[in-house]
């Protein structure tokens, strides 16, 4: 896999974002396949991101959801909470 940017997972966002708006029935169906915390992902899926937990594993799932719905592969992308 070449060098991860914020490019490449605009990218990524935008494939889930238009799927999500147009066939929602596809991203949906995808939760199925994905080896993570489905029910994570089918909350944050169906209901919205208002509806998830705010903590870190939350949003680590959604973003492996993200990258594995656009490439078929989970990342494992890193997911820090911020420093304030």
């Amino acid at each position: 896999m070449e060098d991860f940017t914020t490019e490449i997972f605009s990218k990524w966002i935008n494939i889930f974002l238009n799927d999500l708006a147009n066939k929602k029935e596809k991203v949906i169906a995808a939760i199925d396949e994905f080896p993570g915390d489905k029910e994570t992902a089918r909350i944050g899926v169906e209901q919205g991101p208002d509806a998830l937990k705010k903590d870190i594993k939350s949003a680590k799932t959604m973003m492996d959801f993200i990258s594995f719905y656009a490439t078929g592969f989970i990342q494992n992308l890193e997911v820090r909470e911020k420093n304030e």
